[in-house]
């Protein structure tokens, strides 16, 4: 196997792992009753899922480290936190904002008076 078609299924995994554990809450808040139990039930597969997604991202940043060691090449990291500022709840605000207002015409037609 190459290493860039390993990273790709590793991706790939991490993928199905956010799926399969947003399965399994959705199933967990239809069918548990008790608030307590659930939360509990929540927060449990909650844990479980974040300790397998930082697994496979740990095993993506090495696999990085070892292209970059193979190629003799520098890994630049950014920090990417802000960028969701201008995502998709942004941009409903800024449609919003600039929807034009189309009101249908008024016509009076009582007794004061009209067309």
């Amino acid at each position: 196997m190459r290493v860039g078609q390993s990273y790709f299924q590793l991706i790939m995994i991490l993928g199905k792992i956010c799926t399969n554990y947003r399965r399994i809450r959705k199933g967990i808040q239809k069918k548990v009753r008790n608030t307590k139990f659930k939360g509990k039930l929540l927060a449990k597969y909650g844990q479980r899922e974040k300790s397998h997604v930082e697994d496979r991202l740990k095993k993506i940043t090495t696999l990085l480290a070892e292209i970059a060691r193979e190629y003799n090449a520098d890994l630049v990291r950014e920090d990417l936190k802000d960028l969701n500022l201008n995502g998709r709840r942004r941009a409903k605000a800024i449609l919003k904002k600039n929807r034009i207002k189309i009101q249908a015409p008024r016509f009076n037609f009582g007794a004061g008076g009209g067309i």
